[in-house]
């Protein structure tokens, strides 16, 4: 009788070598936020639904990875008194880290979406959040916690369906409270609360229906009376007696996020569609600073307090930085693996050539790279493709040059 022997050898996965990012490097980058003490401490957090948490210590000039998000979350704040605690909102629940990013505590918040995030200018433990109320008639919500994100309160704001998608706190008396609110068939909506939160009026006032969204909301940092608020379809509005009144001061739309800074309070900083717009004179007046930048939806935005001129900002590219106000800008994406990869091809006869394809989110403009080194450098492609995302290439059998793509659009 003859009998097999099988020898199974099994072998210990660390001798198997660890896997290690080598780009292309770059966004979808939902929010970016710097430390108020240390320009050089910056965290970025993607949009995805499995965000990665991204933290630079050296000023944007390289990132770690240093943890996920198990959920999608569309905010992110950090405690003006403590560089470690972070928050960071999404549906019907938050996260918050006591330790730098690196792990996460999920709180259930089950009644509200949560669409924007703010801390209490000089009690860590006070946060403020605006959403969506989840029951009813889908009204705009307010939550507030004032232990550490532990347990949250939440206000429904009156009866409308709407999204609370702003929050903005008066540094100089912050009971006050700024919330915006639309939807993309309106109305746009601007609600103040002067006792943290307890109650709300609606202060929208002149700025018309047609404005669709109040997406940004910012008030400057030693004048009370002064609120800038950055609507989706009608600009750029300012207020100068604390939401009485209303006036239009910029037609640039797409007013995603604001930033300001306690070096230079007149200065502020607005990330709109694909550009960014920036105020010398209390809002005044909105020019373009966006010299040098590229992409789109520019929702993360954050200016440092100890130098108006230093201001990040995070789009479907990645990371961007400026430190003369917006003169010039320079990418900052070393090592910042938020990219959407959708497709990725060797070519048959040179394997160390590589193209790959970096989706970027709602607008779907594809980004094309290719690498001679096996990824140790990345050229980014110019490409006629302008919809869509490539999720196939097809390189030449005999030519590592010719190369096909398949969008997705067609």
């Amino acid at each position: 009788m003859r009998r097999t022997i099988w020898l199974i050898v099994m072998f210990p996965i660390s001798l198997l070598g660890n896997w290690e990012s080598i780009g292309p490097y770059g966004g979808i980058i939902r929010r970016i936020v710097v430390s108020d003490t240390d320009d050089n401490l910056v965290y970025a957090v993607s949009d995805a639904d499995c965000p990665v948490v991204a933290k630079s210590t050296n000023g944007g000039i390289s990132w770690t990875i240093i943890s996920t998000i198990p959920q999608r979350v569309r905010c992110l704040a950090i405690s003006p008194t403590n560089d470690n605690l972070l928050y960071a909102g999404g549906d019907g629940v938050v996260f918050r880290s006591t330790d730098g990013g690196v792990n996460w505590i999920q709180t259930t918040v089950p009644t509200v979406y949560i669409y924007d995030m703010v801390c209490h200018p000089s009690q860590s433990n006070v946060i403020f959040g605006a959403g969506q109320y989840r029951s009813g008639n889908y009204p705009p919500a307010f939550v507030r916690s004032t232990d550490g994100g532990v347990n949250w309160t939440v206000v429904s704001i009156g009866t409308a369906q709407n999204y609370g998608l702003c929050i903005a706190v008066d540094r100089m008396n912050p009971n006050i409270l700024y919330l915006g609110a639309g939807k993309s068939t309106g109305p746009a909506k601007i609600f103040k609360s002067t006792d943290q939160g307890g109650t709300w009026t609606d202060i929208t006032g002149s700025i018309p229906s047609s404005a669709y969204k109040v997406n940004s909301i910012a008030v400057h940092l030693t004048d009370s009376n002064i609120v800038y608020a950055g609507t989706e379809a009608m600009g750029i509005y300012r207020s100068t007696d604390g939401g009485v009144s209303w006036s239009q001061v910029s037609t640039a739309n797409y007013n995603y996020r604001m930033a300001t800074s306690l070096s230079s309070p007149d200065v502020a900083y607005c990330g709109g569609k694909s550009e960014i717009y920036k105020t010398t004179n209390a809002g005044a007046s909105w020019v373009s600073v966006s010299n040098g930048l590229r992409g789109y939806e520019f929702y993360g935005l954050a200016a440092s307090n100890q130098n108006v001129n230093l201001v990040y900002a995070g789009n479907d590219r990645g990371a961007f930085k400026t430190t003369d106000g917006g003169s010039s800008w320079t990418p900052i994406n070393e090592n910042l693996a938020m990219g959407w990869i959708t497709a990725f091809t060797n070519a048959p006869s040179d394997p160390s050539v590589i193209y790959s394809s970096l989706g970027t989110g709602y607008f779907g403009y594809p980004y094309i790279f290719r690498t001679a080194n096996s990824g140790t450098n990345w050229t980014e492609v110019s490409s006629p493709i302008d919809c869509g995302v490539v999720c196939e290439f097809a390189v030449g059998y005999d030519n590592p040059n010719l190369v096909y793509a398949l969008e997705g659009s067609g």
